[in-house]
């Protein structure tokens, strides 16, 4: 399969490969559609692809999707109704999808891929199911990317189907295709925990976003609202905190596991600790751990102790091989360097501590 859209130029320049060029740009389109669906004005972005407006060129990261966050009082879209209580909600999934598979068709996005005899739909958004009232998530596989397709297929509502027609192909272990997300929320829901609460609520700062592929292309960077880089990283922290009570890293209190339990991930993932090491460059310790306060469930302090006690254990595993799958090759990571950057992150927290 060749670079979706074409004549994108050589990825060796600066190390990215064919199949992670070809996802960048699906990335970028997809923020061009959700600011085409819900409205320029009216939305700001969370998550990775916030953070990586952040960054310079050198350390921007791949993202798995797009965040998106649709501000109070936009109540007069078609696929968006005033909820009872107050707030808005996306309540039609499948008017959501016939919207943003509409304008992702335009980019050109959308097609097909023959595999024993059956054809697989490529950027085709469906609704996943059970998620929380307010929020809408949507999932399509597109080319490139970081993950094989047998993995991707099982990401998707209706991957049981086709992982049947991959049974036995042993040619398709290669074979990158990866899932795209579109999480959207609305600010005036009720959210699950405090940390969404702040990042949605905190002053919101102008951006411009692309990636090295849409870059290559010529295409403008996108003009969207972020969070502050402050409260970003107080996101991330609590994230690791909680997550690393999940998986059993760090010791803690009855009511902070049954806060993780409810509310955090469920694993530490290498690119958290990365977008941290990463962002702090640019930020007020003392502010970040201000925004700490209103996150937790712990006094800050014991929290960060607990998460330095984390760090020092996660440093010695593999999540590294995992953030590889969303870095160039010349920045890859192998045991020494994931080690250096979780001391990097442990001298942060310390500063961090210490104001």
């Amino acid at each position: 399969m060749g670079y979706v859209g074409g004549g994108l130029g050589e990825p060796s320049t600066n190390q990215w490969s064919k199949e992670q060029f070809e996802y960048q740009l699906c990335v970028y389109k997809l923020a061009r559609v959700a600011l085409r669906v819900f409205g320029k004005d009216r939305v700001f972005f969370t998550g990775s692809l916030a953070m990586n407006t952040y960054f310079d060129g050198p350390d921007r990261r791949m993202v798995g999707g797009v965040d998106v966050v649709i501000k109070s009082g936009s109540t007069d879209d078609k696929h968006v109704r005033a909820k009872e209580g107050g707030g808005i909600g996306v309540y039609d999934p499948l008017r959501v999808c016939d919207l943003v598979n509409t304008e992702f068709e335009k980019e050109g996005l959308i097609g097909g891929l023959e595999l024993n005899g059956v054809s697989i739909r490529l950027g085709l958004f469906e609704s996943v199911k059970n998620t929380v009232d307010g929020r809408l998530r949507l999932v399509a596989l597109v080319s490139g990317g970081h993950m094989t397709l047998k993995r991707s297929c099982k990401l998707l509502p209706s991957g049981a189907s086709k992982l049947a027609y991959l049974d036995g192909d042993r040619s398709l272990s290669e074979l990158r295709v990866s899932p795209i997300f579109l999480d959207v929320r609305q600010t005036t829901f009720p959210q699950r925990d405090a940390a969404q609460r702040l990042v949605y609520n905190s002053a919101l700062v102008d951006a411009k976003y692309t990636n090295d592929a849409a870059q290559s292309l010529g295409y403008e960077p996108l003009e969207i609202s972020v969070p502050s880089i402050e409260y970003f990283l107080a996101s991330k922290l609590n994230m690791i905190y909680q997550s690393s009570i999940n998986e059993g890293v760090i010791r803690a209190t009855p009511l902070a596991t049954h806060y993780a339990v409810k509310s955090g991930r469920p694993r530490v993932s290498g690119v958290d600790v990365y977008d941290f090491v990463l962002g702090a460059k640019q930020a007020n310790p003392s502010s970040v751990k201000r925004a700490l306060k209103p996150m937790l469930v712990e006094p800050v302090n014991a929290m960060l102790d607990m998460t330095a006690s984390a760090l020092t254990r996660i440093s010695g595993g593999k999540y590294f091989e995992e953030l590889n799958g969303f870095l160039p090759t010349n920045k890859s990571l192998n045991p020494e360097g994931w080690r250096a950057m979780c001391s990097e992150a442990l001298s942060i927290l310390r500063k961090i501590r210490e104001t």
